[in-house]
């Protein structure tokens, strides 16, 4: 399979990503800019919820679901606009060019994107070699077996044995939308969706966050897009490490709840979302960013506090200026007390006492920490210099902004969350980092979201310092005929357009341009060795190789051999749970850390035995097992959890197991010793 020959799904993809949630926006009031930018946040409430309610309602998962979820929230949304029409009416849109530029200005990111995720996986359908693909994969695979897309129940992943528990299957449901609307495997659909979200998802989140801040500029919205695909940390870094697809998401949507978070506080220039809109729609923000992964919101909060404190600030200094000082000091007072007694409470809670007991050792000193991020060169990545200076440019400009500043004081928060997890981690600051699994990684990706606008805005303060300097160079007289009078010479007319040449668009393309070669086309090469970090195979397999060549040319012949209702026994830790995943076949264990059953636990240990031990058969009839597949041994074998199915290896010359398939040490048998009147040779 080709890349050109998915590009039809890819489309499949964007539409999925913004098309349930732009027509909410349109219904809601959002135009423009607005409407597109919070697209994605709203199609991931309704995808996510429509999943929920559907099993409760007994409907099994499909696009037509969705669709018929879509038109009855779009129509309940229109009502309600119409109603309170002049309470908050519909806003205006921007000017053209401004949508033009944000327009154009995706394309490049685009492309950038598009460029990175060939190079960087390789083929579009190549699985993910990573510990947490294990778990993804079979999450699409329970959904498109089960027909649930509950995120209620997909923490166990339909082990019925186990009791069920909520995991944030955002995602996954939409990436099953893609698989059951085009048909295509699992893989693909998987490497589309995560592409999606880097390209598309997140430049559009990062155009709206951009425009709160500066307005109506046609410069910073031309520039933002590309700018935002720069960066390695996030979007790329998470798709090179784990993979955190549930966490990119929450982190692609992430700078729209920003926005609304400007929009609500008065901060925003020339707001384009609408104070009692943003308000209304805030707890459904955080709704959605929860479904995607909870630390988004957690993420939110971290940076939200600051525009949040600056309106409290605000507010407090003009009840002072009117003479009531007493009033402004308890109403501070109030806030802080609520937020400090808000995160004393989340500190203990027990429902986040699993994410905060995660241990990632300090690697590296406080010194260092923070020079890597200022530099946006995380965990050891490759500094990103030109682009770090343009960002401290722009926290420069943030700063004499002064409406600004908050933003400059978002990004020294999140310097401070890595600075924790990769130098000091210790028990005594997971209060403070756990909500992110004490993980410097995902709290790396954080950085981003404030550096995407500092550097936008570096580069448009560049492009007028160098309009500026063109201004002093003199232009060439201009000759006027005799007997023409040259309107708006007289005092007081409109001042001459500067020629396009010089406008802040073209020359903030111009600095863009100019850092091309200095960024090497915008640090492409480390992103895709990013990215390829957890997609390459070894030409031999090494300690970090879930599914080989040879275990992929083997997916043929596992389709053919295995019923389509087959559960089959299978080590988690061998690659062959992604196997399974990708023919549609259900794995006995599709995950190498979550709760088993008793009967899970026993053929796990002594499926083997089943010649000699009627006590297997039992167990396997009971479960349904028939087949067991044994794939090649090459992913962390020094993972002591490699141990708990000493039960699952079988030699070809068993007369308990008969051998269907193989491909080298690859090999698929029926479970020949549980046939029905089968004699069981008792030990």
């Amino acid at each position: 399979m080709s890349w050109f020959e998915v590009v039809p799904v890819a489309l499949v993809t964007a539409a999925w990503l913004v098309g349930p949630g732009a027509a909410l926006s349109y219904a809601i009031g959002l135009r423009g800019l607005s409407a597109w930018g919070m697209a994605p946040t709203l199609s991931m409430l309704i995808v996510p919820v429509t999943a929920v309610l559907a099993d409760v309602l007994g409907l099994r998962w499909s696009p037509l679901v969705v669709l018929a979820a879509t038109a009855v929230v779009v129509t309940l949304a229109v009502i309600a606009s119409l109603l309170l029409r002049r309470i908050a009416p519909p806003r205006r849109t921007d000017p053209r060019r401004v949508l033009a530029a944000a327009a154009l200005g995706l394309v490049p990111a685009i492309a950038i994107g598009w460029y990175v995720l060939v190079e960087g996986m390789g083929q579009p359908d190549q699985l993910s070699q990573t510990y947490d693909a294990i778990f993804h994969y079979s999450a699409l695979a329970h959904i498109l077996d089960s027909g649930n897309a509950s995120s209620m129940e997909m923490g166990t992943l339909g082990n019925v044995a186990t009791p069920t528990t909520f995991y944030p299957a955002g995602w996954h449901g939409l990436t099953s939308l893609v698989v059951l609307s085009t048909g295509t495997p699992i893989a693909v659909a998987a490497n589309l969706v995560a592409g999606a979200i880097a390209m598309l998802v997140w430049p559009l989140s990062c155009m709206l966050l951009v425009r709160q801040l500066v307005g109506r500029s046609t410069a910073a919205m031309a520039v933002t897009g590309v700018v935002s695909v720069a960066f390695t940390a996030f979007p790329w870094g998470l798709l090179g490490f784990g993979v955190l697809w549930s966490n990119l998401l929450g982190l692609g949507l992430a700078p729209a709840g920003v926005a609304m978070v400007l929009a609500a506080t008065s901060l925003a220039r020339e707001d384009v979302i609408g104070r009692r809109r943003a308000m209304a729609l805030a707890p459904l923000v955080v709704v959605a960013c929860a479904f995607a992964h909870p630390n988004t919101v957690f993420s939110l909060i971290v940076v939200a506090l600051f525009p949040i404190a600056t309106s409290v600030l605000r507010w407090a200094v003009r009840l002072h200026r009117a003479g009531r000082t007493g009033r402004a000091v308890a109403g501070v007072v109030a806030a802080v007390a609520a937020f400090l007694g808000a995160w004393a409470y989340v500190a203990v809670a027990p429902m986040f006492a699993e994410v905060r007991s995660h241990y990632w050792p300090p690697f590296e000193t406080p010194a260092r920490a923070v020079g890597e991020a200022l530099l946006a060169a995380p965990n050891g990545k490759p500094a990103l210099w030109a682009l770090s200076l343009v960002a401290v440019i722009g926290a420069v400009v943030a700063w004499r902004l002064k409406t600004s500043r908050w933003l400059v004081a978002a990004f020294a928060g999140t310097v401070f969350l890595y600075v924790v997890a990769a130098a000091i981690n210790r028990p005594g600051t997971h209060f403070i980092t756990g909500y992110w699994y004490n993980d410097s990684y995902r709290l790396a990706a954080m950085l981003p979201l404030t550096t995407v606008p500092l550097a936008v805005l570096g580069i448009t303060r560049l492009a007028d310092r160098l309009g500026a300097l063109l201004a002093k160079v003199p232009a060439p007289a201009a000759t006027v005929p005799p007997g023409i009078v040259v309107a708006g010479a007289d005092q007081g007319a409109d001042p001459v357009r500067p020629p396009l040449w010089r406008t802040p668009t073209v020359l903030s393309l111009v600095v863009l341009l100019a850092l091309a070669p200095l960024t090497k086309v915008f640090y492409v090469g480390a992103n895709v060795g990013t990215v390829a970090g957890s997609y390459a195979i070894e030409p031999v397999p090494q300690n970090t190789t879930l599914v080989d060549r040879t275990e992929k040319e083997f997916l043929p012949e596992l389709e053919t051999k295995l019923p389509e209702d087959a559960l089959v026994a299978n080590n988690p830790w061998d690659g062959s749970t992604l196997m399974l995943a990708e023919v549609g076949r259900r794995a006995l264990f599709p995950h190498a850390n979550i709760p088993w059953s008793a009967d899970q636990t026993y053929l796990a240990a002594n499926l083997d035995e089943a010649g000699r031990d009627p006590e297997v058969c039992r167990a396997a009839e009971r479960l349904g097992v028939r087949h067991l597949l044994m794939a090649n041994r090459t992913f962390w074998p020094h993972d002591a959890r490699n141990k708990d199915y000493p039960g699952l290896r079988v030699s070809t010359s068993d007369p308990g197991f008969e051998l269907l398939a193989q491909k080298g040490t690859v090999k698929l048998y029926r479970l020949a010793a549980c046939d029905a009147g089968k004699a069981v040779t008792t030990r």
